[in-house]
C-alpha cells in the first residue's frame, strides 16, 4: 500500500471515529463525511453509513438540512454505484426528506 493511499485510509478512520466519539458529548454537531476524500478508499457500505449520517444531520440541524439532505442523496446514489444490491429505499428517503424541506 502506498504512503498517500495508507495516510489517506487513516484519516478517513479517523474521521469516522471522531464522529463517532463525539456524538456523546452535548451541544457538538454531528460531524458526517463529507467528499472530500480518495474514491478508492470509499466502499458502498461506508457510503451507505454516510449517507445514514446525513440524513439523521438533516433531522437535528435545521440551518443546514437541506445541505445534510443533498449530501445524503448523494452518497446513498454512489452507494447504488458501487453495489447494485443496494436498496432504492436509501434514495427515497432522502428524496422525500429534500421534498420536505422544499416545502417549508
Amino acid at each position: 500500500m502506498n504512503t498517500v493511499l495508507y495516510s489517506s485510509l487513516v484519516a478517513v478512520i479517523t474521521a469516522v471515529f471522531v464522529g463517532y466519539a463525539s456524538a456523546g458529548e452535548e451541544q457538538l454537531e454531528q460531524a458526517c463525511l463529507t467528499n472530500e476524500i480518495d474514491k478508492e478508499l470509499i466502499s458502498s457500505s461506508l457510503a451507505i453509513t454516510t449517507g445514514e449520517c446525513h440524513l439523521n444531520a438533516a433531522e437535528t440541524d435545521k440551518q443546514q438540512a437541506m445541505q445534510h439532505a443533498q449530501m445524503a442523496y448523494s452518497w446513498f446514489s454512489y452507494a447504488q454505484r458501487l453495489a447494485d444490491g443496494v436498496s432504492p429505499t436509501y434514495l427515497k428517503q432522502a428524496a422525500a426528506k429534500i421534498d420536505e424541506l422544499q416545502v417549508k
